[in-house]
């Protein structure tokens, strides 16, 4: 809140929002990979006015209908942009029909070529206890905030729960709060260079182990759209309660299986550990490496990672190669 005032209004936190040189970290892109690059600095009015600003909004007529329908279209159109693909497909109709059938595509495909996530399964071959722990999928739709419209493909894995074994972990960890935090003042203080990524269909890079298989049931119009993508699953389809049925192995971890997040972990941690990188021992998901003796450190939460470095080119070439290891496209 503004100094001396026990309220503020939207108003008044807006004339210092919109204060000259606001925005004291700038986001800009690199043309050559297309990823978010960040100049961290301390030299902003955030820092050197007197009174600290603070973003609570504290707005008297909070409680009338229409300042109410404000706040919640802004939250709604913002966080709140993921739906059932049914309800998808009703809203956006062919947009979302289409969505749908590019990510079936990329699960039949799989990352990269011969290396699908699905496998066709006879339904006769299926004892009654593995059609029991199949897992159900869920077809989401998400419009982007660019407008853009995305399918999503994933397995509802809370039914694996029941079936773990005594001690089995199957649980990744996350970077710390503390650690990002920490890290990001590093990054200000030493000036360094920022980028921000994620690695696409990171969960699709690993393979399910051999000893695990994990069934997956497609139900309704979403075996139509697997079956137009490749229709050699069409021999597999069944009706059952009067509804098309369709069981297939995964081979690919995909998101919503309960040990998914914990395989991806396994294979980048050795990934950045086989390009010179050593975990922080209080972290797990901080790894630091010395490069032409300058400090360069990556934190990471699941696929989503910060990397930083004094060289702006060493923060380029250890993004390609990532990309080169796990042969994808940052």
């Amino acid at each position: 809140m503004l100094e001396n005032e026990e309220q503020a209004s939207v108003e008044q936190i807006n004339d210092v929002i919109n204060e000259e040189n606001y925005n004291t970290r700038p986001r800009r892109t690199n043309a050559g990979t297309g990823v978010d690059r960040l100049q961290m600095s301390f030299d902003g009015k955030a820092y050197t006015h007197g009174k600290e600003r603070q973003f609570l909004i504290v707005d008297e007529d909070y409680n009338k209908d229409k300042d109410m329908n404000t706040y919640y279209s802004i939250a709604c159109d913002v966080m709140f942009t993921q739906m059932s693909a049914k309800k998808g497909v009703k809203m956006f109709g062919e947009r979302a029909i289409a969505a749908l059938l590019k990510e079936y595509n990329q699960m039949d495909k799989g990352p990269m070529p011969g290396k699908p996530v699905f496998g066709a399964v006879d339904y006769h071959t299926l004892s009654v206890q593995e059609k029991k722990e199949a897992l159900e999928a869920v077809n989401l739709i998400k419009e982007k905030r660019d407008g853009k419209i995305k399918g999503r493909t994933c397995a509802n894995g809370s039914k694996q729960r029941q079936y773990l074994k005594d001690g089995e972990n199957v649980y990744s960890p996350t970077c710390a709060t503390e650690s990002l935090m920490t890290t990001l003042i590093i990054d200000a203080l030493e000036k360094r260079d920022v980028a921000i990524f994620d690695v696409p269909g990171a969960f699709l890079q690993t393979e399910m182990p051999k000893d695990k298989n994990v069934l997956l049931v497609i139900r309704d119009e979403f075996v139509d759209i697997l079956c137009e993508v490749n229709p050699q699953y069409k021999e597999h389809v069944r009706i059952l309660n009067g509804k098309k049925n369709l069981y297939v192995m995964i081979l690919r971890t995909i998101y919503g299986c309960i040990e998914s997040a914990m395989l991806w972990y396994n294979l980048y941690t050795e990934t950045l550990k086989r390009m010179g990188f050593i975990l922080n021992p209080y972290d797990r998901c901080v790894a630091n490496k010395f490069i032409n003796g300058k400090q360069c450190t990556i934190v990471f939460h699941v696929d989503d990672n910060k990397l930083s470095h004094a060289d702006e080119k060493v923060v380029t070439e250890i993004i390609k190669e990532i990309s080169m290891i796990l042969a994808i496209s940052l």
